[in-house]
């Protein structure tokens, strides 16, 4: 399940638990932040809007263009500018801000007649990422019986350090520039988008990728990102049977939503046929 899908959903079971809470499910005066911070990345994904009322206008859009929203590093102040092609959208042009692993930053926001806040802590990357295989040989599929007589190959194995049972999610991606398919029979490649795999949240320390599930030859980049608390306590919410609701767990102070920090380590394979 991927991060946008999570929080989609925790915003559905608020307006289910919104009942018993200070916020008014039929009246969209009320903030939604979806704010993700990317250690050594740039502030680009904070998403600003209303809560959507149970009926809700279809044409509408509920986005929040006009909002000052402001991210706190320390004594320092920066300003986010709303972004011209997705209403509710924010990001920060500028070259003071740095988001780095162990710092505590804070979003906040006047709207509505009251100041929206929540705070972070970026969480340490991922220690001893170690991948068992750099280089994997597999067979084209060009025929029927290639993929008949294809074998059963060990899985690679990427490793981390996990003592304390926290939460991470795994991205695996293609990236060469025009990728060649393995399967031939399945796709002759044109138009396909590079190979993308994004992994719930686990708290384990390893995840196995099985080379029968990758599509294309060329260079993998594994990303392994450490999430934060206030993340896991939201994924845990969604995890939560239907028919025994609790009240969401939600960061955001005079609002509904999420904001929260990331850190991530990289480690690579590549695919190539045999005899190369």
């Amino acid at each position: 399940m991927s991060l946008r899908k999570i929080f989609v959903l925790i915003v559905v079971v608020m307006n289910v638990a919104c009942e018993d809470q200070q916020f008014d499910p039929s009246s969209s005066n009320t903030v939604v932040v979806e704010g993700f911070l990317y250690a050594h990345q740039p502030v680009q994904s904070i998403r600003i809007s209303e809560l959507i009322p149970f009926i809700a206008e279809e044409e509408k859009n509920y986005g929040i263009a006009d909002a000052q929203v402001v991210i706190h590093w320390g004594e320092e102040k920066f300003l986010l500018t709303p972004s011209e092609d997705s209403i509710g959208l924010y990001y920060y042009d500028g070259s003071g801000l740095s988001i780095i692993e162990g710092e505590t930053y804070q979003l906040s926001l006047e709207y509505f007649g009251k100041t929206t806040f929540a705070t972070t802590t970026v969480p340490g990357k991922p220690q001893q990422l170690k991948i068992s295989e750099d280089t994997l040989e597999i067979e084209p599929i060009e025929s029927f019986e290639d993929l008949r007589d294809r074998g059963i190959q060990d899985n690679i194995e990427v490793t981390w350090s996990n003592e304390n049972g926290e939460y991470f999610y795994i991205i695996v991606e293609n990236v060469e520039e025009d990728p060649e398919e393995i399967n031939t029979l399945e796709f002759n490649g044109f138009g396909r988008p590079n190979f993308n795999l994004i992994t719930q949240p686990t708290t384990l320390d390893v995840h196995n990728i099985q080379p029968f599930s990758l599509t294309q030859y060329g260079r993998y980049r594994v990303v392994v990102f450490h999430v934060a608390q206030e993340y896991a306590d939201l994924y845990e919410t969604s995890e939560q049977d239907s028919r025994n609701l609790t009240e969401p767990l939600n960061n955001i102070e005079n609002g509904l939503g999420i904001f929260t920090s990331f850190s991530s380590d990289t480690v690579s394979f590549v695919i190539i046929k045999p005899g190369e």
